[in-house]
């Protein structure tokens, strides 16, 4: 059974939850008396023994004194105290219970100063989606209990979350939000032989990172590498071309060096039409290569900038039948992209993806109304889908779940799951334990724009 405090969300409007009251559970041990040893003096003078036969204390001799033997034997039973468990040997260390500790970024003002972010609404969303992930397997008998924590924005604040019980006792960590935050996370979870789940953010090159710090969202490298991986699957190399500025370079290596690894060609050349950061659009687009099939578009941050690029992709290729490879953010722009991104065949990748069309995303998208009387966003699928499958994976294979490599993909309602290590390779050895940076979900979809709307190519 899976346990967690019973809090209503409450809605208004598109913001959720005025207040949410989180209550951190502290655990007591029971009392243990605590006797001294006594002190024995030593002896000043000639030691001396107790004679029972005259119930005196007499000085030691051969007469009154003897020596025990003690012979040690094997029981073959097994020892009452064990050395501690080593997760990192990525051994299948169960419990019957697992404590988890859930650290929400709910200080709204503080994000929106801070993050730029756009409020605490989606956090609460993917919340709310782990609350009905949780509610689905109450009948089961998996045992875990949840501890929700506020995290303040604060870069100091995370360590006062360490010394807290419902921190310091958990099995798992889910969260935090902020890049400072998680990289003393995932020092913590180091030391103390934990696990930590990132759900929002999937940094690679934090200064903490370790084989306890699973990303449940791929990062940009894996993205590049799907992406890569389908363009190739239509066009050939020389047929495509990458497009974007000077700032998404490192996105542009992340392509060039893909197709080549694919390829098994290191010096091969692939168009490029990069051009600088402060452009400004005019009447002539030279800097398009106008005869390929394939344009892979670098440029997430701005969709003005976006835009701009496709709509003058779209006059150039005059009719021609291309495809546009764009970047995951792109799921998210306005309906003012319909009409590009259907000309244009635009096909992203995407953490999640719920299919409007599936039976059990629709009753999902009711449960969801019924419970808080809000349309749901793509994280409370996320939510939903990832608690489910971390209770699971506890449950079945314990607090090493991480590590294990033959472990079966996992699909949810709009999330896949499919962990895998990282490796560093600047290192020479090919010990994958002494190399692994970290753990990451690499499952992604793979969609496509077609009739005014996103579907699932792959």
């Amino acid at each position: 059974m899976t346990s967690v405090q019973n809090l209503r969300l409450l809605l208004s409007g598109n913001k959720f939850g005025f207040f949410i009251i989180f209550l951190v559970c502290y655990s007591c041990g029971t009392p243990v008396k605590v006797v001294e040893t006594p002190k024995v003096e030593k002896p000043v003078n000639k030691p001396e023994v107790y004679n029972p036969k005259t119930g005196q204390m007499e000085t030691a001799n051969s007469s009154n004194t003897h020596v025990d033997t003690i012979h040690f034997i094997e029981s073959g039973l097994e020892p009452f105290i064990k050395d501690k468990p080593n997760i990192n040997a990525g051994e299948k260390i169960t419990k019957g219970a697992y404590d988890i500790a859930l650290l929400l970024p709910l200080s709204e003002d503080d994000l929106g100063k801070d993050m730029g972010s756009d409020g605490s609404e989606k956090y609460f969303q993917y919340y709310a989606g782990m609350r009905l992930g949780m509610k689905a397997l109450a009948d089961s008998n998996y045992q875990t209990k949840i501890h929700v924590l506020d995290v303040k924005a604060n870069p100091e604040d995370i360590y006062s979350l360490f010394k807290k019980p419902a921190v310091a006792n958990a099995d798992l960590i889910i969260g935090p939000l902020r890049r400072d935050h998680i990289n003393e996370t995932a020092k913590f979870v180091l030391q103390n032989n934990k696990v930590m789940v990132a759900p929002w953010n999937a940094y690679r090159t934090i200064e903490n990172i370790n084989d306890h710090y699973v990303l449940m969202r791929a990062s940009l490298p894996t993205h590049c590498e799907a992406l890569t991986h389908y363009a190739l699957s239509i066009a050939r190399p020389q047929d495509i071309c990458i497009v974007g500025r000077e700032k998404s370079k490192t996105i542009t290596n992340y392509f060039v060096n893909n197709i080549q690894k694919s390829t098994g060609n290191d010096d091969l050349k692939i168009s490029q039409s990069i051009i600088k950061d402060d452009y400004k659009f005019g009447e002539s687009y030279k800097y398009l290569d106008s005869t390929k099939s394939v344009y892979m578009i670098t440029e997430f941050e701005d969709p003005n900038i976006v835009f701009n690029f496709l709509r003058n992709i779209n006059a150039m290729r005059k009719n021609r039948d291309i495809t546009v490879i764009g970047m995951p953010s792109w799921q998210d722009y306005p309906k003012d992209f319909m009409s590009l991104f259907n000309a244009l065949k635009v096909t992203i990748s995407s953490n999640s993806f719920a299919d409007g069309a599936d039976e059990n995303v629709i009753a999902f998208r009711k449960l969801f109304f019924q419970a808080y009387q809000n349309f749901l966003s793509k994280e409370a699928y996320e939510g939903y889908d990832v608690i489910q499958y971390l209770i699971k994976a506890l449950a079945q294979r314990g607090t090493s779940f991480q590590l294990d490599s033959e472990a079966e993909p996992y699909e949810g309602i709009a999330t896949k799951i499919k962990l895998e290590k990282i490796l560093d390779l600047t290192k020479g050895s090919d010990d994958r334990m002494k190399n692994t940076l970290c753990i990451e979900n690499k499952a992604l979809y793979i969609l496509r724009f077609d009739q005014f709307k996103f579907s699932i190519l792959q």
